[in-house]
């Protein structure tokens, strides 16, 4: 056998194998998981939750961020909602 022959071999081996087992990579993910969030007024804080862009995120007076449902339709029970980017995480630098 030459090495040509040996080469496309292997190469068409690895192609098959990676069609047939996949890449494993995946977009999404979603599990049942359970979250407590407090709300502290902190100017030393090193990241801040902010109102991003479109306004579905509103910050009230006491500077909570709310949800506008409102603004882009009902939640439907046991669906996945998705409204983009609405919530931005700024960082803080702590001074020395």
């Amino acid at each position: 056998m030459n090495r040509r022959n040996v080469l496309i071999g292997l190469g068409a081996a690895a192609t098959g194998s990676s069609v047939v087992l996949g890449s494993g990579a995946f977009t999404q993910v979603s599990t049942a998981r359970s979250v407590t969030i407090a709300v502290d007024n902190d100017s030393n804080a090193l990241i801040e939750l902010a109102a991003g862009d479109p306004p579905v995120i509103e910050e009230n007076t006491g500077g909570e961020l709310a949800i506008n449902t409102e603004s882009f339709g009902a939640f439907n029970e046991n669906a996945t909602v998705e409204v983009g980017t609405t919530i931005t995480l700024p960082t803080h630098r702590r001074s020395a």
